[in-house]
């Protein structure tokens, strides 16, 4: 649905202020409470090889895109506002627009709809990345059951995962363990650290994509 509000005007964040918008035309209304997000939603024309948008909201194309793609690889940190939303961008920039995946995040203690921390926001935009569309969801069996490939941030992250989903064993890997020197090392947690400590972690990151890319196409290709 597109957003509950005449056109041209402010996007209603809340049931009264919809049927506020729409008087007359509503019959029933079903309050779930405020929009956590609060932005208007994305209206998309999705043909055959390509999706245009109609209306920029709250998923940018490029969310939309790789939507579309056959795979999934899923990052998990604790808040999903730091760690794992800067890898999912960063490795969205290292995959490109067509190579069969489709990248996203969630944390195993994460509120739904919050927006990144202002410092991950800062240190990818250093690196032309803009992380302001991101917002956070809780890890749910139906996102790890959709997952190829579960990149966790930490030994007590897969420790978590797997308690919850032991299905997903065979999946889950450290992410460090992609790195040229494949340590099984935590990515600690910059939540309420200094930028220098955020760019450190972004740093960190950075370093293990081109490994993680490469087992990627290599894991597709045997799934193919």
């Amino acid at each position: 649905m597109t957003s509950a509000n005449r056109s041209g005007e402010p996007e209603a964040c809340t049931a009264q202020k919809a049927v506020e918008a729409l008087g007359c035309f509503v019959e029933l209304a079903l309050d779930a409470g405020p929009s956590p997000i609060g932005e208007a939603s994305t209206v998309a024309k999705v043909g055959p090889r390509d999706i245009e948008i109609l209306r920029d909201g709250a998923l940018s194309a490029e969310a939309l895109r790789a939507a579309s793609a056959d795979h999934l690889v899923l990052f998990v940190c604790s808040g999903n506002i730091c760690r794992s939303p800067m890898a999912e961008y960063l490795l969205r920039r290292w995959l490109g627009a067509d190579s069969g995946w489709r990248v996203a995040s969630a944390g195993v203690s994460a509120f739904d709809g919050l927006r990144a921390s202002r410092e991950a926001i800062e240190v990818l935009q250093e690196k032309g990345i803009d992380l302001t569309p991101h917002h956070s969801r809780s890890l749910t069996r139906e996102v790890v059951d959709a997952a190829s490939v579960i990149v966790v941030m930490t030994a007590q992250h897969r420790s978590t995962v797997l308690t919850r989903f032991p299905e997903a064993a065979g999946k889950v890997f450290l992410l460090k363990s992609f790195g040229a020197s494949s340590r099984e090392e935590d990515v600690e947690d910059p939540i309420g650290a200094s930028a220098d400590t955020y760019r450190h972690v972004r740093d960190e990151l950075g370093a293990v994509m081109p490994d993680l890319v490469l087992f990627l196409h290599e894991r597709a290709r045997k799934q193919a």
